[in-house]
Parts: structure tokens; C-alpha cells; sequence
């Protein structure tokens, strides 16, 4: 399996579009040029590795599915899901905790 530029590029597009965001407001968020964006989404330009990883926060995705388009991204949404509630059960045993000490 190997990194296919086109097919990123088209990864690319997509997940901006389904967020309603213009290149201009990816580049702004990810602290990049919109001809930056451009070249990427016409298969002109890749990314760092440092952008990948920015770009998979931004778009709310896995790095194996922004670059390889191979993991479920409906999974990873649903571990992340998982990993929150479990945070968001501990900051309340936290708080339950502080509150019987004070």
C-alpha cells in the first residue's frame, strides 16, 4: 500500500467540502498558504508529515484514513467517543472527590 497523491488530493477536497470550509479557511486553520491548499488538492503539493497530523485533527479523521483511506473513519469517530466518555467519567469521580474533601 502506498501513498497515492491523487487519491489524497481527492481525500482532500472531499472532507473540506463536508465541512462547508473554503481553502481559505484551511489554510488559515492550519497556518498554511491557500495556494498551499490549491497545489494539495490538485495533487501539485504533499504535506509534511507535521501537516498530516495537524490536517487529521482538523478534519476529525485518522491519520491512516487521511493518507491511506483505509481505516473506518466511522470506527475511529467511535473510539474517540468511547475515550471521551471514559475522560468525562473520571473528571466526575475527580469531582466527586473534591467536593468530599472540601
Amino acid at each position: 500500500m502506498n501513498f497515492d497523491l491523487v487519491i489524497f488530493s481527492n481525500r482532500l477536497q472531499t472532507l473540506r467540502n463536508s465541512r462547508n470550509m473554503s481553502q481559505l479557511q484551511v489554510a488559515t486553520a492550519l497556518n498554511i498558504s491557500v495556494q498551499y491548499v490549491s497545489n494539495m488538492e490538485n495533487a501539485q503539493r504533499s504535506p509534511s508529515i507535521d501537516l498530516l497530523i495537524v490536517m487529521a485533527d482538523l478534519f476529525r479523521v485518522s491519520l491512516d484514513f487521511l493518507i491511506l483511506g483505509t481505516e473506518n473513519n466511522v470506527d475511529y469517530q467511535k473510539k474517540m467517543a468511547v475515550e471521551l466518555a471514559q475522560s468525562l467519567e473520571h473528571l466526575a469521580k475527580v469531582d466527586q472527590l473534591l467536593k468530599l474533601l472540601t
